[in-house]
């Protein structure tokens, strides 16, 4: 990984309620070097139709909402943070149905609350949806982390009305753009085409593409690089005026 990105992990246990993700660890990743604007990038975690970014968590289970929590780097603050629900379909904020609980607190809505490795997620109550977090995809978690003696109960809420809990308008409109297909500059392609390629791979058939590719571009280098030579070598060859005949007398 480069020293310039920030990463943390996010280890799904082995029954979490949902087939795609069960026993799985993912890598969040902000390469800050390119992190412009707001230097925040979000991710989300949910069952939202919109979720189609290979990089955001996207869920089946119905016993999660559209968009469940939202993760988030703020490069200013050099934090990772997370927030109850998020924001989709009329374009403004909801927090989660079944809540979101943080080391056996319940996450208020409409907050951004920070978040390190070794915190304990649970995706809703008593539904088994298991989070640790962690540094590093090579941080290994010992059985008993995961089990009733190493898991922080979640506490339960007073009885009272619920806190309306809101978002300030620029950050609605920051995750609005979460949802939206991004308009990717060239530059922009090449670098998230780097880092995936510094990614470990995560299968064999990964593995065999990641080779493929980088060999791909290693060629497409290359030819841009002998037709370049092949123009300069040109320019610089002097010019031959036709020979002119004297005509005849």
């Amino acid at each position: 990984m480069n020293s310039e990105d920030a990463a943390i992990t996010l280890a799904f246990c082995e029954n979490f309620p949902d087939e795609e993700w069960a026993g799985r660890s993912v890598e969040l990743r902000c390469s800050t070097r390119r992190t412009t604007g707001s230097l925040v990038q979000h991710w989300l975690i949910g069952r939202h139709e919109d979720i189609k970014d290979s990089k955001d968590i996207k869920l089946s289970n119905k016993l999660f909402s559209r968009i469940h929590a939202t993760i988030r780097y703020r490069a200013q603050l050099d934090q990772w943070q997370i927030l109850n629900g998020g924001v989709y379909g009329d374009n403004d904020y909801h927090a989660s149905t079944n809540g979101v609980w943080l080391n056996g607190e319940r996450l208020p809505p409409g907050r951004w609350v920070p978040i390190n490795p070794n915190d304990k997620i649970s995706l809703g109550r008593d539904l088994g949806a298991r989070i640790i977090l962690r540094g590093s995809l090579h941080d290994t978690i010992n059985s008993f982390e995961w089990d009733g003696s190493g898991w922080p109960p979640q506490q339960v809420a007073t009885k009272g009305p619920k806190p309306p809990g809101a978002l300030e308008e620029s950050e609605i409109s920051e995750l609005k753009q979460a949802l939206k297909p991004s308009q990717a500059s060239p530059w922009s392609l090449a670098q998230d085409l780097l880092d995936w390629l510094q990614e470990p791979p995560k299968s064999a058939l990964d593995g065999v593409w990641k080779i493929a590719i980088a060999l791909l571009a290693i060629a497409a280098a290359g030819l841009v690089f002998a037709i370049a030579a092949h123009v300069a070598i040109g320019e610089e060859a002097p010019s031959q005026s036709p020979e002119l005949i004297e005509p005849g007398d």
